[in-house]
């Protein structure tokens, strides 16, 4: 069955600017992870209350055997009104703070701001 599908697949590459598969669940069935080897980037649904944190991990270790890029996660199901409650927000400073790179000068020639207007070599 594969084999089928990587051929549409293939035949489908030149039409289309994305194509998007919708697999059986990936620990179910071979399907997803035979593709994946054929694919450009790998989204991963889970569903609020289904999907086990150990399932979840096993599946992330099986990706990065593959080596799959992935897009993110797909997060189904959740429920809007019980998590109203807890709805809160943080702020996290970055362990190592951001570097600017330094102000290029703002004409060629010269060193600073200041010597805007002044010739050079003069």
């Amino acid at each position: 069955m594969v084999a089928l599908q990587q051929q549409v697949i293939d035949a489908q590459r030149g039409n289309y600017d994305v194509i998007l598969l919708d697999t059986a669940p990936f620990l179910a069935t071979n399907d997803a992870s035979e593709l994946l080897p054929r694919t450009d980037l790998a989204a991963v649904v889970v569903r609020s209350g289904k999907t086990t944190a150990e399932s979840a991990h096993r599946t992330a270790e099986v990706l990065q055997r593959f080596a799959a890029p992935v897009l993110g996660v797909i997060f189904n199901g959740s429920d809007q009104t019980r998590g109203a409650q807890y709805y809160y927000y943080g702020y996290v400073e970055p362990s190592t703070p951001p570097q600017r790179p330094p102000t290029p000068p703002p004409f060629p020639g010269t060193d600073s701001p200041d010597e805007v207007g002044t010739p050079v070599g003069g």
